[in-house]
């Protein structure tokens, strides 16, 4: 529906009605992991490249070959939001409480992630300042949830560019968080318990 109001009168103009939905709802599954465009990317408007990142970092369910956080993670950090809110001890779905363990690993996966966006957006602003921040945020996004849409500035970038965007899609591919795990998981788990201390949160 975002997709259909915010093209309304850009990338999908001068179509039929049915082939407008049919944009519509094609655009808005790509971004979850395809790679296929129908339309031109380059000619989106802010507001539909802003949903279309947001899609990027969604991206598809846990075990897929989808980019993105997953679904997953981020129904498991709303329920935990929701859990938050509420005043309720633990979130639960279903009748089933999620544990403190999927809790932790959604939030960090979240974290990591969007630092990872912020990093590799300010390396490239700073290779190509000649580039709009949009594409550039695009190209990011697009490489590091493993969606493989473009702008069409990939050929424009220079070589530390593309070096900087393979980084980040192997990194996407892989997770940061499943790397530093596998570097420091191994580790002896110090068996110790600290004193519990409230920090405030406002």
């Amino acid at each position: 529906m975002l997709f259909f109001i915010f093209e309304y009168k850009g990338t999908i103009k001068g179509m039929d009605f049915s082939t407008k939905v049919i944009q519509s709802l094609f655009n808005a599954i790509l971004p979850r992991t395809t790679g296929f465009a129908s339309v031109n990317p380059a000619e989106f408007a802010v507001p539909t490249v802003l949903m279309v990142c947001l899609l990027m970092w969604v991206g598809g369910s846990s075990q897929s070959m989808a980019g993105g956080v997953k679904v997953n993670t981020l129904a498991v950090i709303l329920l935990s939001l929701k859990a938050t809110i509420t005043g309720h001890k633990e979130p639960s779905a279903f009748n089933r409480t999620i544990s403190a363990s999927a809790v932790n690993r959604a939030y960090s996966v979240a974290v990591i992630s969007t630092l990872l966006v912020f990093f590799f957006t300010f390396v490239l602003l700073f290779l190509e300042p000649q580039m709009s921040f949009k594409d550039i945020i695009f190209e990011v996004m697009s490489a590091l949830f493993t969606v493989g849409s473009s702008m069409g500035i990939t050929a424009e970038l220079s070589s530390a560019s593309k070096y900087t965007l393979c980084m980040a899609m192997f990194l996407g591919r892989v997770g940061l968080l499943s790397i530093l795990m596998g570097f420091l998981g191994a580790q002896k788990e110090i068996d110790s318990t600290y004193p519990t201390e409230n920090v405030i949160i406002s």
